[in-house]
């Protein structure tokens, strides 16, 4: 198993909500234009029900070199656009109990 950092964005309509990141173990390392799965979460979680929420991003960019990410491999997701703030904090608070992932939030309303 690879162990890979991973980021993206989640956004409405009108704002940015915020940056969803993290490590997550994969078989082996996605390439750009691959997807990554987030259908199915860990620790029992259900899966989230938000429009417009497709549970595989697509990798944007990889960067595999010493010094990306902690794990020395990281992947930019595509972004995810939601229709409602409250739809947001679906999804954060899916991919954190699910995945492990944290997330910041603009303004400085960070959580990790």
């Amino acid at each position: 198993m690879h162990r890979i950092y991973v980021d993206f964005s989640i956004y409405t309509p009108t704002s940015s909500e915020g940056w969803v990141h993290g490590v997550l173990e994969m078989p082996r390392v996605p390439r750009e234009g691959e997807s990554v799965s987030f259908e199915t979460p860990k620790h029992n979680v259900p899966p989230v029900n938000v429009p417009g929420l497709v549970p595989r991003l697509l990798v944007e960019h990889v960067l595999a070199q010493e010094g990306a990410g902690p794990e020395n491999v990281a992947l930019s997701l595509a972004d995810v656009t939601v229709p409602t703030s409250a739809d947001a904090e679906k999804l954060f608070r899916y991919f954190e109990r699910g995945f492990g992932l944290d997330f910041d939030r603009p303004g400085g309303r960070a959580h990790a």
